[in-house]
This record gives C-alpha cells, structure tokens and sequence, in this order.
C-alpha cells in the first residue's frame, strides 16, 4: 500500500451512520475509530465492518467542550504513529463526517498541494476574544459525577458545576503570565496533519505537563489545544498560517470540511447542490436518518456504489 491516508475517527453514536463512512472511506487506507466511552460498544458490534477498521481499545468518556475530546483524539493519535507505515496524512474526522469527493482526490490534493506535499490542513487565528472566554476563563464542562442524563445524579453535577463557573466567572487565570512564550491560537477542531507533525505535538504533551493541566479547564480546548502547539512550532511555516479573525459568519472555519457556520446544522438532500458544488472533501454533520437520501446519491455518484444501505 503506497502512501496510505490514516482517517481518526470520533464516534459516540448512530453506528450505521459509522459503518457507512467507514464504507465509504474504502479499504485502501487505515481507518481509526474512537467509541466514546459513555456509550456501550455494544451497540456497535455485529455489523460488517471493514478489514481495515481498528477500534482502538483506549477510551475516554467524552464531554462537550471538554478536555476529554482532546485525550481522545491523542489515543488515535498514538495508535496512528504506532501502526507499521508511514502515513500520508492523519486527517481527523467525526463519525457524523462524510466524504463529498472520492478519497483518490483527497490523496491527489495531499501530494500536490502548491507542490509541497507537506502541509498540514490546520487553520489558525488569533482573537482576544476567544483568549479571555475559552482559556483564561475556567470552565467545568467535565462531569465530576458519571450519570445517566436526566437523573437526579446529573442535575446535582450539572447545577454544582454551573454554580462553580458562576462564582470564578470573573478569574482570569491569566493565560499570558503563565506561559509567556505561547501565542494561543483557534480554528476548526477537524485537521489533517502530517505524521512529524503529530510526533512534534505528541513530544509537547510529553514534555509540558504544565500547558496540559492549564488546559483541562478550558472551554472547547479541541478548537485550540493543538492549533496553539503547531503554531508556536517551527512546522508553523508548514500549515496554511495564521489568518485575522473577524467572526464565525465571515472567517474560514474549515480546513477539508463543509460546514454550516451554526455547526448545529444537519445536512440533507435538499441540500446537494452547494455540496455539489463545494471545494471541500468532506460534510459535516449528516446522520442515518435525516441525510439518507443524500448519502444514497454520494455513494451512486461519488463512491460508485460501493456501499448502498438500504
């Protein structure tokens, strides 16, 4: 196999819609999948996955706007510069992800590129804003007690954890005292980086425990924690830069990925045209249900038929 792409993959439900993206991917390359420790594996077993599909057995509860998102995309990580090739990219993906273009292009685009087949697919920008209401800003989004949504458990973690960020809301834990030769930095949590580039984060980790701890308490540190290592790295020069950021409605959230900027939006077969039309290679969200019809189209146009659900 020459060149092969490693796809991570978050995943926390619907698993038919992730057994069609992982049909959909092929099985040319190696694709890494992520279950959110919250949710059974049950519910994922007994269907027909792909030869090339690994489930990797290191788990992590995963909580919105959480740390948690960010130690699991560094489980797939590991298992990914574990595996015995050398990858072309590590691109990561959502289990609610689909490609738009078929993944032979994906890899054409990774190779040639302005000619350098090194870049690495984060967008990075630099906002006042986002530094004082994402990072210096302490933030409870992890539980402190494990329960079913709804309970009596849950709304006692929820209401502790609200009144906690209620009375530090006015704390500034003062970001740029602590770590003075850090430039924070945000963009899209879906990247795809080159293997030196995953290695480099993976050493950073290593060897800042400090920067980690500050940033278990930050708001959505998926949309930062790893854009603020890269760029203040030397592979920097190796990622599309840093560009001004003039709000979600107007700036280039995504790298690969078709995005609504409500990032709530789920889409559909009405739909099709703008993601006919789109440059990029990937949409987000979709779902079992609601974008069957235009998963059906996708995978008779795009896929060649290769994984039709009925």
């Amino acid at each position: 196999m020459s060149e092969p792409i490693v796809f991570l993959i978050l995943a926390h439900t619907d698993p038919r819609q992730l057994l069609r993206l992982c049909h959909a991917l092929g099985v040319r390359d190696k694709i890494l999948v992520h279950i959110d420790l919250k949710t059974s594996s049950t519910e994922f077993e007994g269907l027909s996955w792909p030869g090339n599909v690994e489930f990797i057995p290191d788990r992590w509860p995963v909580s919105w706007g959480d740390f948690s998102m960010v130690e699991a995309t560094l489980a797939l990580m590991e298992r990914a510069l574990a595996l015995p090739i050398v990858p072309l990219r590590l691109v990561l993906l959502s289990g609610a992800c689909y490609p738009i273009k078929p993944i032979e292009a994906l890899r054409l685009h990774f190779r040639a590129r302005g000619g350098r087949s090194d870049i690495c697919y984060v967008n990075m920008f630099h906002s006042p804003e986002h530094l004082m209401g994402h990072i210096s800003r302490v933030h409870f989004k992890r539980p402190f007690f494990q329960a079913s949504r709804g309970s009596a458990t849950d709304l006692i973690d929820r209401a502790i954890r609200k009144i906690g960020l209620l009375l530090l809301r006015f704390w500034d834990r003062d970001y740029s005292r602590r770590f003075p030769e850090l430039t924070p930095y945000f963009g899209s949590q879906w990247w795809a980086i080159t293997p030196k580039c995953a290695r480099m984060i993976q050493e950073f980790v290593a060897a800042r425990p400090d920067v980690t701890s500050f940033y278990r308490n930050t708001f959505a540190p998926d949309e930062h924690f790893f854009h603020t290592i890269i760029g203040n790295s030397s592979l920097r020069d190796f990622t599309e830069g840093v560009r001004p950021y003039t709000g979600r409605g107007t700036y280039k959230l995504s790298n690969l990925h078709l995005i609504d900027k409500s990032l709530k939006k789920v889409y559909t077969l009405e739909d099709l045209e703008s993601i006919l039309s789109s440059t990029k290679f990937f949409v987000r969200k979709v779902t079992s249900g609601a974008s069957a019809g235009l998963l059906d189209y996708l995978d008779n146009d795009v896929h060649q038929g290769r994984c039709m659900f009925n």
